[in-house]
Formats: structure tokens, C-alpha cells, sequence
């Protein structure tokens, strides 16, 4: 546990620029030692691969602490996503990450997962319109043949 917090808050030598936390690489943690942050005082879930120290977020969890606490030490991927979390949702989480899975370890989403960079409120909004411009062509098309 104190390995983890020590990587990801490692301070810079004097005269460096820090990275972003964005930009930051994150440690490798197994979902062995997930597991053993699976406390109120000492909680981490994984989430698409990203293992997020949900412990000082627990009472400010809208859901619930409970909802949180009943998937601590464990892979959440499927939980997280099934609730259709915002993308402020989405956010918070990779800013609460302080390791990654191993490739192959965990569940990955499928969809893209807009970063902290990308712009836009929701991921269903381009499909929508995509969806009425093509009607809209179709109506055009049909309307220009008689």
C-alpha cells in the first residue's frame, strides 16, 4: 500500500518539471494486492484496467459508501459501467488511479473512455446526431426522387 502512494506522490528533483498526473506512467498492481485494499480505512478498486484509492472518496460516493465498499479489492469494471456513470464520473476516477492492472489481469471496457483532455458531456451525443443527419439525407433524398 505505502509503495503504491509513494510512486504515484513522487516528488520531483529540483529543477524538473513535474508531470501531469495525467502524463504521469502509473505503477503495475495485481489484482492479488487489490484485493488487500478491501476496507473502509483502506479501499481500492479497479476500473478498466486503472486501480483507483477510493478511500477518502468513499463518503462523498453519490451512490452510496456501501455501493463502493461492496466491490473493494475487486475488479469494478462492470459495475462502474453498467451504472452509466457521467464523464465527470469517468474523470474522477482516473484521477483517483494510483496504479494499472498487468495487461491481461481485469476487465477492459469496450468503448473509448474520453481523458481528462478530450472535450465533450456525453459519448452518445456524436451518434445522435450522426443518426438525425443521416435521416435527414434520407428525407432529402426521398423528397428531391418524385
Amino acid at each position: 500500500m505505502a509503495s503504491v502512494r509513494k510512486t504515484a506522490a513522487k516528488a520531483e528533483p529540483e529543477g524538473t518539471a513535474s508531470a501531469s498526473p495525467a502524463e504521469a506512467p502509473l505503477p503495475e498492481m495485481t489484482l492479488e494486492e487489490v484485493k488487500k485494499h478491501a476496507s473502509e480505512k483502506d479501499c481500492f478498486i479497479a476500473v478498466d484496467g486503472l486501480v483507483c484509492d477510493v478511500t477518502e472518496y468513499l463518503p462523498n460516493h453519490p451512490g452510496s459508501m456501501e455501493q463502493l465498499l461492496d466491490v473493494a479489492g475487486q475488479d469494478a469494471t462492470g459495475e462502474f459501467f453498467d451504472h452509466g456513470h457521467s464523464l465527470n464520473a469517468v474523470r474522477k476516477m482516473k484521477q483517483l488511479a494510483v496504479a494499472r492492472l498487468p495487461k491481461g489481469e481485469g476487465e477492459r471496457h469496450t468503448a473509448s473512455v474520453p481523458t481528462s483532455g478530450e472535450q465533450g458531456s456525453s459519448g452518445s451525443t456524436p451518434v445522435i446526431g450522426l443518426v438525425l443527419l443521416l435521416v435527414a439525407l434520407a428525407a432529402y433524398y426521398v423528397l428531391t426522387k418524385q
